[in-house]
């Protein structure tokens, strides 16, 4: 319970930092950007607000962050980007606005990309289409719009002898009367 202490980051050689369900408040601290060896950050079921620091691009050897179910705000910081490493990114249930940023398709390694419950808007663009390692993609209960792009569906589809893609679960808000996204390949539509 109380704040994460700053202090933390003068331990450089930390790879693992997971405080999880700690009751955990105040912001993430921006200190994080230190620990340049940090491979996995579980910050999640804390009680954390604010925006997610834009020196979390620095952990360079980042491959899971985890600040799912905060209260967290702003929108995804264009630093991500340097985390080409990144295997699993879950922001999901926060207040997290703005949109998918373009330059999520330098994200190669990605195969977790867990979004859902915030407040991000726009459309679903092609870049995720790029990211060729995607096995779970989440996006329900946002305020997206338009329609789930074709490359997204082939890679559900696509395998060999027709046994399917490695994308096994692609979720968004396509049900109901009035859906806001067209998916042709979802798993499962919400709303």
């Amino acid at each position: 319970t109380g704040r994460l202490p700053c202090q933390f980051s003068r331990r450089r050689e930390l790879v693992e930092r997971r405080a999880s369900h700690n009751g955990l408040s105040s912001t993430v601290p921006k200190q994080l950007g230190e620990l340049r060896d940090l491979t996995v950050l579980h910050l999640d079921h804390n009680e954390f607000t604010g925006e997610i620091p834009h020196t979390i691009g620095d952990c360079d050897d980042l491959v899971q962050l985890h600040l799912h179910s905060n209260h967290l705000t702003g929108s995804l910081p264009e630093q991500i980007i340097k985390l080409v490493d990144l295997v699993s990114l879950r922001i999901d249930n926060n207040k997290v606005g703005g949109s998918i940023p373009k330059y999520f398709q330098k994200l190669y390694q990605l195969q977790y990309l867990v979004l859902n419950n915030n407040q991000m808007t726009g459309s679903i663009g092609t870049e995720l289409s790029a990211l060729t390692h995607l096995r779970e993609v989440s996006l329900q209960q946002n305020r997206f719009g338009g329609e789930i792009p074709s490359g997204i569906c082939a890679r559900r589809t696509a395998g060999a002898g027709g046994s399917g893609g490695d994308l096994t679960v692609l979720q968004a808000d396509c049900g109901g009367k009035n859906p806001l996204i067209s998916c042709q390949c979802c798993t499962e539509c919400f709303r």
